[in-house]
């Protein structure tokens, strides 16, 4: 879900990045330069933004525990599909015996 979320700011960065190194072609020298560099560094934010949505459900962060209205809400719901998974195998062993 995270990297889902990282796609949006890493596509507006590539965006803003072909369009400052659209408007810099036109220019010549320093601000050419100028533009060409900021394009790259911007390129590199959007791929650190990938990165970034990719690493951070890997490490274990989640942002929703942090919360505590959602650590609760969470906390439920694991609580729930425990008890709906029990109901399930007993439903089965019924089935079966």
């Amino acid at each position: 879900m995270m990297f889902f979320m990282s796609l949006i700011p890493a596509t507006l960065f590539v965006v803003l990045g072909y369009f400052i190194l659209y408007s810099s072609s036109g220019s010549e020298g320093s601000i050419h330069k100028f533009g060409k560099y900021l394009s790259i560094w911007v390129f590199i934010l959007a791929g650190l933004f990938l990165l970034g949505g990719i690493i951070a459900p890997l490490s274990g962060m989640n942002r929703m525990r942090g919360m505590p209205m959602m650590s609760q809400y969470l906390d439920r719901m694991e609580d729930m599909h425990e008890r709906q998974t029990e109901l399930l195998e007993r439903m089965l062993e019924a089935q079966e015996g």
